[in-house]
């Protein structure tokens, strides 16, 4: 990308372990943080942030209900092997990489998701961050193993297509989605991708082709509403570059129907032009315009940029 009138500041922080995530989002705020910041991307380390706590910390710093932020975790297809981002022309694991946009830029997002609950909600009873060691007191690995059934013995590659929806009773009408990254048979437990904090209430979840591509229509349509109050030019989109963030667990649910989340997005959006695309462990947006940006598994984020008339 080149800008004529914007510009843009790359900042980066180092992370080995989940527990460094809240201090690294902080740090990373206060190397973008500047009077005329109009949006920011971040790529993270996709197995060794939490990425609740990576935009946690952030948001301490940067207001991003008035700053456009969205993002992803870096995932490898499912393997759960390792992670990594592009920096300086070399690939590094351990790092997370935030971009600032800054000047007379224009940014806008939409995220949504698309999948079904299944099963009767239940509530984490023992869990430490993002992992949950209890589900209504029973062992949280056996219950899960239970629904998925023979689908059990590919994990954690399988969790993929059983995400868990994640809500407090204060806010019910705003879930969360999360998607399994590892297992301990040890100590029975599961690790998220993000926090599952103890009393929350969660469902399993599972695939619906239709809704799927749908959500993705519906980020759009989100993008759109913003990208239409703030662009005078609608009919100049040569010069917008749409960044499309899809779940790794979409791609293999969807398969050789992953064409058609894209169709939608091009179908419903005409901003989404010059698209590039990560699938990812999990993505960084607002639930919704003016709300504050979070981590969201199982979604479909788009973030556009372009510099304003």
């Amino acid at each position: 990308m080149k800008f004529e009138k914007g510009h843009f500041t790359k900042a980066v922080d180092s992370i080995s372990q989940a527990s460094e995530s809240f201090a690294a989002g902080q740090s990373l705020a206060s190397k973008l943080k500047k009077d005329d910041l109009k949006g920011v991307f971040i790529l993270s380390d996709g197995l060794n942030a939490n990425g609740s706590e990576l935009i946690r910390g952030f948001n301490s710093i940067i207001d991003t209900k008035q700053i456009i932020t969205s993002g992803c975790l870096a995932g490898d297809s499912g393997d759960f092997k390792r992670t990594w981002l592009i920096n300086e022309r070399r690939t590094s694991s351990g790092i997370i990489i935030a971009l600032g946009f800054y000047g007379d830029v224009i940014c806008a997002q939409g995220s949504k998701g698309g999948w079904d609950q299944f099963g009767i909600e239940r509530r984490i009873s023992k869990s430490e961050g993002n992992i949950v060691f209890e589900i209504d007191d029973k062992p949280a690995l056996d219950l899960y193993e239970e629904y998925l059934g023979e689908k059990s013995k590919e994990l954690p590659a399988s969790g993929l297509l059983f995400p868990m929806q994640i809500r407090s009773e204060k806010n019910y009408n705003q879930p969360l989605i999360r998607t399994l990254l590892g297992i301990d048979r040890i100590k029975k437990s599961l690790t998220f991708a993000g926090d599952m904090p103890l009393g929350r209430v969660v469902q399993l979840m599972k695939a619906n082709f239709e809704r799927l591509v749908q959500g993705a229509a519906d980020a759009a349509n989100v993008m759109n509403s913003m990208m239409i109050k703030k662009i005078k030019d609608q009919n100049n989109t040569s010069d917008i570059v749409t960044i499309v963030v899809s779940c790794v667990g979409r791609r293999l649910v969807l398969g050789q129907r992953t064409d058609e989340e894209l169709e939608a997005i091009q179908n419903e959006s005409k901003f989404a032009s010059n698209m590039i695309g990560i699938y990812s462990y999990g993505e960084l947006a607002s639930y919704e315009p003016g709300a504050e940006c979070e981590l969201h598994n199982q979604s479909m984020t788009i973030f556009t940029i372009t510099e304003a008339a």
